[in-house]
């Protein structure tokens, strides 16, 4: 079992390579990621700028899961992600961090936390910092604490941000992203267009979170090429997608035609 995984990752590392000189103006967000049958090697391959795990607090460690139901005991947060990313640190295939880390918290927001900033510590020198701005983003999603608390939490651990009241009194510095429903703008199903009156709400909201300096990113999104393309033309940040090879395959060949 172990040859024939280090076999997958040797692929994808010889097409990861193969496709990483080509220029990207578009970034991916691997949505439930930890279902893929190699998780982050996959997204990691696809060039995938934001990487999602869903994590349980089950007797102390860290289980990705979505549910208490299809936990097993070999899948934690350490082994599908924490692991292979310094490995791959280690093995000089990841110099300056293209890419960040979004654990999506489906336990209690504090005590999960707790476990976390213990967890990271083991991983801390390739985290990212203002001491070390190329290091790897780690932005907690789900369940997260009081915005008033955020700031109690270690420089390598960022938030997302899901609300659209956004002034200049939000904690800006420990917000790494601002991501919301797509469904509430639009009711597209990604056939057709978009409903303008939609789009233009979108346009509107994707350049309030521009103007304080974060990025955007939306859930619960059609995710087929049509859908790929109007959130390329949108400017999302990260386009939220299952199928990360398939988007990164498409929306690369569109940057080669402009």
């Amino acid at each position: 079992m172990k040859k024939i995984c280090l076999l997958i990752i040797c692929y994808f590392l010889n097409f990861h390579f193969s496709i990483a000189q080509e220029y990207k103006s578009f970034k991916l967000h691997s949505h439930n990621d930890y279902l893929n049958k190699v998780p982050f090697w996959e997204a990691f391959i696809a060039d995938c700028a934001s990487i999602e795990a869903d994590v349980i607090l089950k007797e102390g460690e860290l289980m990705v899961a979505h549910e208490g139901a299809t936990i097993k005991k070999e899948r934690t947060l350490k082994s599908l992600y924490l692991s292979p990313i310094q490995k791959a640190k280690e093995l000089g295939l990841v110099d300056d961090f293209g890419f960040h880390l979004l654990i999506d918290l489906k336990t209690e927001s504090y005590s999960t936390l707790e476990v976390l900033v213990k967890q990271l510590k083991e991983f801390e020198p390739m985290l990212y910092s203002p001491a070390n701005q190329n290091g790897l983003k780690i932005i907690v999603s789900g369940n997260r604490p009081k915005v008033e608390d955020y700031s109690d939490y270690p420089s390598w651990i960022l938030f997302d941000y899901q609300s659209r009241t956004l002034n200049d009194q939000l904690p800006w510095e420990k917000i790494g992203m601002v991501s919301l429903n797509f469904r509430k703008f639009s009711v597209w199903n990604g056939k057709g267009s978009i409903v303008e009156q939609e789009k233009e709400k979108l346009i509107s909201f994707i350049q309030q979170v521009h103007s304080f300096g974060k990025p955007v990113r939306f859930w619960a999104t059609p995710d087929s090429k049509s859908a790929w393309k109007a959130f390329y033309d949108l400017d999302i940040d990260y386009i939220n997608t299952d199928m990360p090879y398939e988007a990164s395959q498409y929306l690369s060949n569109l940057d080669k035609n402009i």
